[in-house]
């Protein structure tokens, strides 16, 4: 007979309790009614009433417009999911067909960052038309190419930058029918973002019993807004990543490292989490099913990395001193700028060792923040708060910082929606957010240093506001230190772990 399958019991916040669970005031119910109606009515009138720019970027000339939009379906948001987490009163599955209504209303909108959809586009091109690897030959080997134009200046002389199967995807894309068409090739993007969410949304469904992170995740305009309308692969990398997680919780390490693995080869970002539940594995179940999940994920999502790119750099080669954009690691950048008074066209492109190790240093900052932030985590019941704060780290101190990221650690976070790594995560996302769409504001009508400030002071804020909110160890009273010895330590392998209730 097989053994008993383990599950993690739910968390205080999943807990409504009879008395909470059963409780509906008909004027609380009106109240959520009227909030999910402003996060609609901001995130849809922020993608479907207003032209995209050139650069995929939100158009200056609209700039306070959309912000104020966008700002107004963040703070319905930010309300609503307070009070869900109070007192859970919103239908579990109203919540989860509402968050699929708002993926798939962004979705059919055309996207906002039409140039990245652009970039995806030719790299599948450069596959199945012209026969040659991606992470070889940049699109700009192709210049007559009718989809060319599209590829915004910034990806023409840069090889692919995704994993092999999100190229793959591209790929797919490209040889079929919608590849003829740029808006076709959008809205099919766009949809496979949409339907992410959705998976997402269902699995989370049949693991919680409270409808809060259900909203986190379904109800949020940073992923229905950014990523989904912006067709960005990260809701389908927090999709692998959110199944690795629920698989580890129910000791398949070979399985969750194979959903891992996939995650990497969607985006190598998802070998942070990886890691984080191998660590996880080997401190509640012994090192044989870490070691299983970690080679599971290892020879699938960094062998097939390699295998694709022919022997290439793992993250890709660097287009002739491109830096950080949105990103903390700006700051040298633009402080010598300012003091200097160079030109702010070329802020992006100062020569020196800062730019050319750029890369490598901001690898070892996420190492090293993505340890501080698990370690303490290791003895949870579940790997999802490891695994959430692993992704937090990328976001964080990545060498590159937008919106959108939030796609790969809020779905894991979301399990845990009270933790403070849940609320480092919407922190942080929502004032880069807020960076991204200002940016373009400024720019109508100051310099583009400005603009850029703009971007860095709010990306730099949520830095700071994620890392005091998650550097806290948890559980109370834990420590890193305590951490770092005990998760080393021979442990109970097989102990079973408190069965979870009926969702």
């Amino acid at each position: 007979m097989g053994t008993p399958e383990r599950r993690p019991a739910p968390s205080p916040a999943e807990q409504p309790g009879p008395a909470r669970e059963g409780r509906r005031p008909g004027g609380a119910l009106a109240a959520r009614v009227a909030l999910v109606a402003s996060v609609f009515a901001g995130t849809l009138a922020s993608v479907w009433l207003f032209p995209r720019g050139s650069a995929g970027q939100f158009v200056a000339v609209h700039g306070p417009a959309q912000m104020a939009l966008v700002l107004g379906a963040l703070a319905a948001f930010g309300v609503l999911l307070a009070m869900e987490l109070r007192t859970p009163t919103l239908p579990r599955r109203a919540v989860v067909a509402l968050g699929i209504l708002l993926a798939l209303g962004t979705a059919l909108a055309p996207s906002r960052d039409s140039a990245d959809i652009g970039a995806y586009l030719f790299y599948g091109r450069i596959l199945t038309v012209y026969h040659a690897n991606p992470y070889l030959v940049a699109p700009a080997a192709f210049p007559h190419d009718p989809f060319f134009s599209g590829v915004a200046p910034l990806w023409r002389h840069q090889p692919a930058l995704y994993g092999p199967l999100f190229v793959g995807v591209s790929a797919a894309v490209a040889a079929s029918p919608l590849g003829a068409s740029s808006s076709a090739t959008a809205l099919a993007f766009q949809l496979i973002e949409a339907l992410a969410v959705a998976a997402a949304l269902l699995l989370l469904s049949r693991r919680v019993r409270s409808s809060a992170p259900l909203v986190l995740v379904g109800l949020n305009p940073l992923i229905a807004a950014v990523a989904v309308n912006g067709g960005h692969p990260d809701p389908l990398v927090g999709l692998a990543v959110l199944g690795g997680v629920l698989l580890a919780e129910r000791d398949r390490p070979v399985a969750a490292g194979l959903a891992l693995g996939a995650g990497a080869l969607l985006k190598v970002t998802a070998l942070f989490p990886a890691v984080a539940i191998a660590l996880w594995l080997w401190r509640r179940r012994g090192p044989r099913p870490a070691a299983a999940s970690l080679g599971a994920a290892g020879l699938l999502g960094l062998g097939g990395t390699l295998a694709a790119r022919a022997g290439g750099a793992l993250t890709g080669r660097v287009m002739s001193g491109l830096t950080a954009h949105y990103s903390p690691w700006l700051a040298p950048v633009w402080t010598a700028a300012f003091v200097s008074g160079r030109g702010a066209e070329r802020i992006l492109h100062i020569p020196g060792w800062y730019h050319g190790h750029l890369q490598t240093l901001a690898m070892l900052a996420t190492l090293a923040l993505a340890a501080l932030l698990t370690l303490p985590r290791l003895g949870e019941e579940s790997p999802a708060p490891a695994a959430g704060a692993a992704g937090l780290a990328t976001m964080l101190m990545g060498a590159w910082v937008l919106p959108w990221y939030v796609g790969l650690p809020l779905p894991v976070l979301a399990l845990e929606p009270r933790s403070r790594a849940a609320r480092a995560g919407l922190a942080v996302g929502a004032l880069t957010l807020v960076g991204y769409v200002a940016q373009s504001a400024v720019h109508a009508g100051l310099h583009i240093l400005a603009g850029n400030a703009v971007m860095f002071a709010t990306s730099a804020l949520g830095l700071a506001l994620a890392i005091a909110l998650a550097v806290r160890p948890a559980p109370p009273g834990a420590s890193f230190r305590s951490a770092w010895t005990t998760w080393t330590r021979a442990p109970a392998t097989g102990a079973p772990s408190p069965s979870r209730g009926s969702s």
